[in-house]
């Protein structure tokens, strides 16, 4: 997994543009992303989720109790990425700075 390679220690997931989750892929990331995503050396985890996606936020909900016991990071749930990132980065100096190069990268 590339999140292991780079010993990634906070991660951001968008869900926002997600569609809704199918019974094929709920299976797989149980499976697969899940159990993976637990062993990472993760601090932080933050999603992004607004409350119109209702069914990913159950999906979600389900994934997460099903590793629930092997988590030993701080995961939290945010509607909009830009208090995501502020949590993410404990309001950091540097993120108005990231998330202008982000947005130059990702622009086209």
């Amino acid at each position: 997994m590339l999140l292991q390679q780079l010993a990634v220690r906070r991660l951001l997931l968008d869900m926002n543009s997600v569609p809704d989750l199918s019974l094929e892929d709920e299976v797989w990331l149980g499976t697969h992303w899940m159990p993976g995503l637990v062993v990472l050396p993760l601090e932080r985890l933050v999603l992004v989720l607004d409350s119109g996606q209702t069914h990913n936020q159950l999906a979600i909900n389900a994934l997460h109790s099903l590793v629930q016991p092997a988590i030993r990071f701080d995961a939290q749930y945010f509607s909009d990425t830009k208090s995501a990132m502020g949590w993410l980065t404990d309001d950091s100096d540097r993120l108005p700075a990231l998330a202008a190069e982000w947005n130059a990268r990702h622009a086209q």
